[in-house]
């Protein structure tokens, strides 16, 4: 997958409400009303959606500086890039292998996902043509993650390797 840059959110959908939570739990509900307004528009009951809220330059690569500041004063397109789901209506998917969880993804987003939503889809195999050509785009990276792999909460491990497209050098 593209490795995005921006804030890593959980969006957590319990009867009708919506929260937008980091990895430490804190809470960005308040922060990005688009992306809540797009999950009301899912018609789900219960969800755990895993993704990148960021801002879209208009080149169409992310920004987190440009999330951070806006560029010219204005608000960027903020899009929350969606790469996983950990449940659906009450199944618990986190021991699925990535690839099924993939496919419930699509299906819980539709063909059209809400506005402010985006679909992150993957190229499998030739991992090195590909981050030749994200490092080509001025892109962030890419992650490689293990298709078979479940979902681990809270763990930094082997199944995803994010590589970075190094163009500066930080002191």
């Amino acid at each position: 997958e593209i490795k995005l840059d921006g804030y890593r959110i959980g969006c957590l959908i319990r009867r009708g409400r919506i929260e937008l939570l980091s990895r430490r739990n804190n809470d960005w509900t308040d922060h990005f009303p688009e992306v809540v307004a797009g999950a009301k528009k899912l018609g789900i009951e219960s969800a755990l959606f895993d993704g990148e809220v960021a801002a879209v330059l208009p080149d169409g690569r992310t920004s987190f500086q440009a999330m951070q500041r806006g560029w010219s004063g204005a608000r960027p397109e903020i899009v929350y890039f969606v790469f996983d789901v950990l449940q659906v209506d009450g199944a618990d998917l986190t021991a699925l292998p990535l690839d099924e969880r993939k496919v419930r993804l699509r299906a819980a987003l539709g063909a059209k996902p809400p506005p402010a939503w985006r679909y992150v889809d993957h190229v499998v195999g030739d991992g090195d043509r590909v981050f030749a050509q994200a490092c080509e785009m001025r892109l962030e990276g890419i992650v490689s993650k293990e298709r078979a792999s479940p979902y681990r909460r809270g763990a930094r491990n082997a199944s995803w390797r994010k590589i970075k497209c190094l163009l500066r050098q930080e002191f």
